[in-house]
């Protein structure tokens, strides 16, 4: 899928999640989609096969799938491509297209948040329940039954009339949109500590997101 019609999907899946109050199930299947998007654009940059990776510059850079495929997965069976894309990415591209979700504050807690979730849908766990509860809950007692459902309907803050769902779509869009186009990620903030030119470069960068975000309006 490319951005456009990924963004599609995510739109149908909103639409279905309003008719249906079922908010963690559309997120659990957006994440699929996401990721996907994600490891195939890995493999893309790496190996050079999208017009766009003429603007990544490289450490590394590896002939096809297979010679890719091959260092990831090393004596193992399978690569486990969201791991490396976090490990490894930075190694392998000297403009690296997905600092946005490593070293972006604001993104890099949206993609966490993300796994999270997914995790907690998928499993139910023990694990994936005391991780959700810790890193999306912040560990207050009073949220302490609070399922995924309830959560992301949930408005971000007291102040902010926005639910944790739609900051999290706003989120993927974002990230998409970026690595999407290898000049972008170049506006990102790479530092989370805030000083006079990391608060500009934060204003510009936000105002570029904003007008490529679709218009449609998400769950407030």
């Amino acid at each position: 899928m490319n951005v456009d019609e990924i963004k599609q999907k995510i739109q149908e899946l909103n639409d279905w999640a309003r008719d249906t109050d079922c908010y963690d199930i559309a997120l659990f299947r957006i994440w699929l989609i996401f990721e996907k998007y994600l490891i195939e654009k890995f493999i893309q940059y790496s190996i050079g096969e999208t017009g766009d990776a003429q603007s990544i510059t490289y450490k590394i850079r590896f002939l096809d799938r297979e010679h890719l495929s091959y260092f990831l997965k090393g004596d193992r069976t399978f690569v486990e491509y969201l791991g490396k894309i976090e490990k490894l990415s930075k190694h392998i591209f000297e403009n690296n297209p997905f600092t946005i979700i490593i070293d972006d504050a604001t993104h890099s807690k949206v993609y966490n948040d993300l796994k999270i979730i997914r995790n907690q849908v998928a499993h139910d766990s023990d694990e994936s329940r005391t991780k959700f509860f810790k890193d999306c809950l912040f560990s207050r007692q009073s949220d302490e039954n609070l399922g995924v459902n309830e959560y992301l309907k949930r408005n971000t803050s007291r102040t902010i009339t926005q639910s944790n769902y739609s900051r999290l779509i706003e989120g993927i869009i974002d990230i998409i949109t970026f690595i999407d186009n290898p000049f972008l990620p170049s506006l990102l903030l790479i530092n989370c500590s805030i000083n006079e030119a990391d608060k500009r470069t934060r204003k510009k960068t936000t105002t570029k997101l904003n007008m490529m975000r679709p218009s449609h309006v998400l769950m407030r």
